[in-house]
C-alpha cells in the first residue's frame, strides 16, 4: 500500500507502480496482513502505472509532432525568399 500511495503522490508512478502491484499481489495471496491494505496497494499501484503510461505517451506524441513542424519548416530554404517576380504578358508582341 504504502508503495503505491507513493507512487501516485510522489510521479514516481512507473518505478514504484510495478513494485506496488506485485507486492499487493504476493500479500493478497499469501494472506499475510490486512486484505485491504493488499487491495489498495494494487489499485493504487495500478493507478499510478496507468497515469504514467499515459503521461509517456503523451510527451512522446508531442516530441514527434513539434519534430514534424520543424522539419516541415525547414523543408526548402527557398520557400522562404520573398517572391520580386512580376507576371509576363501572354501576347506574343515584342518591343
Amino acid at each position: 500500500m504504502v508503495l503505491g500511495i507513493v507512487s501516485i503522490v510522489g510521479f514516481m508512478g512507473f518505478l514504484l507502480g510495478i513494485p506496488a502491484i506485485v507486492l499487493g499481489v504476493i500479500a493478497l495471496k499469501k494472506g499475510t496482513g490486512d486484505k485491504g491494505m493488499s487491495i489498495t496497494g494494487i489499485v493504487t499501484g495500478a493507478i499510478a502505472t496507468l497515469i504514467s503510461l499515459l503521461f509517456i505517451a503523451f510527451m512522446v506524441f508531442v516530441f514527434m509532432m513539434a519534430a514534424a513542424e520543424e522539419s516541415n519548416s525547414h523543408s526548402s530554404p527557398q520557400d522562404n525568399r520573398p517572391n520580386y517576380s512580376y507576371p509576363r504578358s501572354s501576347s506574343s508582341s515584342e518591343l
